[in-house]
């Protein structure tokens, strides 16, 4: 049975959550939209730029300090933002279908649909093309989009009084216009044949080992310095003002284009999977932390110290793994071997440090961190005894690699 949540408003429905973090730049910048649906979905929509992944990875926060994200960070920002002012917000996933031109337009102004498939594949999303007559037209995915609970009728959202229906908001989906940049190629060619001969001058290639050895390093820096000056010099000269965009090109997104917020959504809706207050585990992204004593444990892959932490947890925080003594024993056992501190309060100097500590006396207690705080500490590890660690990441479609 798909989870389906009924239309009468529940407390989790503005309740925090691991993806819906409600920070004070999160209150901060739904007082700023002043707790208005339509400026708040707005917003959201004409900045934060969508990027072709799947799983939440940031979560809200995160999403709004870095102004990108997925459908799942884009949908975590706008319900937090919702629901710090007061309005209840859900997730809902299920498939969608997109004209080709718009999913290619979307996820990056590539010029072939395949391409959007690719980067649309690479980030995990699940999708399909719709074809006819031998071309792509279209292009059914997975995806994921909010609907909030808001004064409709008669205002659809621009005051927000009483609210009074289910609407379905996708800030993640827009349209962008790109600006082709200088075509510096032709302005101003680069050898790059030129170079590679330069390189090779002097230096040993051998085809059938499939080696080079004393690579020409002055030629390459000395082409590379040139063709710099001659980049600079004929920007200078043909385009003194031009800015980073203009040279380079540019994507900006095209705005929302009305003060109302639609009953609909923007494309075809083809089925709808579930709708949720907080999103499954099966959807988010995790950094697991493992450590195997011995290899027994190794190979029956039961490590002794594990530690799993959504990634919307860790973003912009820093993480740090340490290890303290196992017990008040360990403890004192290590300061027996520490030079006491002088009594005129001069530094302990190296030289009196001890060369070696009796490592099979001691034991030591993995303990990480996230931002100070202390995440787990467990366990009981000899000093200098040899452990593995496996850190990596995993989520809706990866798994950690195998030892």
């Amino acid at each position: 049975m798909l989870p389906r949540l009924g239309a009468a408003v529940q407390p989790a429905d503005t309740a925090a959550t691991e993806d819906i973090q409600l920070t004070p730049a999160i209150t901060a910048k739904a007082a700023e939209l002043q707790h208005n649906p339509s400026k708040i979905y707005a917003w959201v929509h004409d900045h934060i730029e969508y990027v072709p992944s799947y799983g939440s990875i940031q979560g809200a926060d995160f999403t709004l300090q870095s102004g990108r994200g997925n459908a799942f960070d884009t949908a975590s920002l706008l319900i937090a933002l919702l629901r710090a002012s007061n309005i209840p917000a859900r997730y809902v996933y299920g498939t969608i279908e997109l004209p080709a031109a718009q999913a290619m337009n979307w996820v990056g102004g590539v010029t072939r649909p395949d391409a959007a498939q690719n980067l649309l594949g690479q980030g995990g999303v699940p999708n399909i093309a719709l074809t006819s007559g031998g071309q792509t037209v279209a292009i059914r995915m997975e995806h994921v989009w909010v609907e909030a609970y808001v004064d409709f009728i008669p205002s659809r959202g621009v005051v927000n009084r009483s609210p009074d229906t289910w609407i379905p908001l996708d800030a993640a989906f827009k349209q962008n216009t790109y600006t082709a940049g200088l075509d510096l190629q032709t302005a101003v060619p680069f050898d790059a044949e030129a170079v590679l001969n330069a390189a090779q001058s002097g230096a040993t290639v051998s085809d059938s080992g499939g080696y080079v050895q004393n690579l020409n390093q002055n030629a390459v820096e000395s082409a590379l310095t040139d063709y710099q000056q001659r980049l600079k010099t004929y920007l200078e000269q043909q385009q003194p003002n031009a800015t980073v965009g203009e040279v380079l090109g540019s994507k900006s997104i095209r705005a929302y284009p009305t003060r109302q917020l639609m009953p609909t959504l923007p494309y075809k809706l083809v089925a709808v999977g579930g709708e949720y207050q907080s999103l499954p585990d099966t959807m988010r992204h995790y950094f697991r932390v493992q450590i195997y004593q011995n290899s027994t444990e190794r190979r029956l892959d039961e490590p002794s110290f594990s530690v799993r932490i959504p990634t919307p947890r860790l973003a912009g925080k820093p993480l740090a793994l340490s290890f303290k003594p196992a017990t008040a024993a360990d403890e004192q056992t290590i300061a027996s071997y520490l030079p006491q501190a002088h009594a005129d309060g001069s530094p302990i100097q190296p030289s009196e440090l001890p060369s070696s500590f009796p490592g099979y006396l001691i034991h030591l207690s993995p303990e990480l961190t996230l931002d100070g705080t202390v995440l787990k500490s467990a366990g009981a590890f000899m000093m200098g005894e040899e452990v593995t660690t496996r850190l990596g990441y995993e989520g809706p479609n990866r798994s950690l690699p195998p030892l």
